[in-house]
């Protein structure tokens, strides 16, 4: 802060609608604390995704397993089985 000059610093930014991403399509994978995200995205080179898509971890990793781990399951048991799943549901809901 010392090295500093003095008076207002102003920089000049970039207008992020401005930002055009190439044509195409991509898909990322990201590591988060619960398991994996993948975002699918596909461009027409406008400044809006034609489409994009995001698969949490909660979906893939844990509803997924409750279809085999469901049948001939007792009915008391598939509370503790969900939680212990550590299931987010608004991440499952999309």
């Amino acid at each position: 802060m010392e090295n500093l000059p003095e008076g207002p610093v102003n920089i000049k930014l970039r207008n992020p609608f401005e930002i055009r991403v190439p044509e195409g399509e991509i898909y990322v994978k990201v590591e988060s604390s619960k398991g994996e995200y993948g975002f699918y995205l596909v461009s027409d080179g406008d400044v809006k995704p034609y489409r994009l898509h995001v698969r949490g971890p909660s979906f893939s990793h844990g509803l997924q397993l409750v279809r085999h781990i469901g049948p001939g399951t007792n009915i008391a048991d598939i509370s503790p089985i969900l939680f212990s799943l550590d299931i987010c549901p608004p991440d499952a809901e999309r």
